[in-house]
């Protein structure tokens, strides 16, 4: 089964809330579930949208295209789910299996989470800004913290 649905702005702003991003509009959802031979359903696409942020350096607000790859097994057993019915060690297969509670996939969750792990952590408007540079305080007197003062004394002595 294909799926194609836009993600309505509402649903954006609330995956996106407390984490210093806001969305630009609606975003789209990609996706297809197939089900296997052993009653697991593999859910693979992509979540796009166009996310607002700030810039780490230079501070101006600019977009981010993001583009969520998403990929995982919903099995319809929890058991089937490592970690949910007995301690073993995990691979990375298991990683990416989950459970399904009832008749209805819903994939609100996973959808967030591909989006927001898609997010970069320190976000630039360019990969070039450098930006606080410019705000640097220039290397003379009046600019240095004067609780400072007494350590800059004491490298120019040691240099002298």
């Amino acid at each position: 089964m294909n799926l194609i649905e836009p993600i309505p702005r509402p649903w954006l702003s609330d995956a996106l809330a407390e984490t210093g991003f806001e969305t630009s509009g609606q975003g789209k959802l990609d996706i297809r579930v197939t089900e296997t031979a052993t009653g697991q359903y593999l859910v693979m696409g992509v979540a796009k949208a166009t996310i607002q942020a700030t810039c780490v350096s230079c501070l101006e607000g600019f977009e981010i295209p993001v583009k969520a790859e998403i990929s995982v097994f919903l099995c319809a057993d929890p058991k089937e789910v490592p970690g949910l019915s007995e301690a073993r060690d995990l691979d990375v297969e298991d990683l990416q299996k989950e459970a399904i509670h009832g008749e209805t996939l819903v994939l609100d969750g996973l959808v967030r989470d591909a989006i927001l792990l898609d997010l970069p952590m320190n976000p630039r408007c360019r990969p070039e800004c450098q930006a606080w540079r410019d705000r640097l305080p220039q290397d003379d007197q009046e600019s240095i913290d004067p609780r400072l003062l007494p350590l800059k004394k004491a490298r120019v002595a040691k240099e002298d």
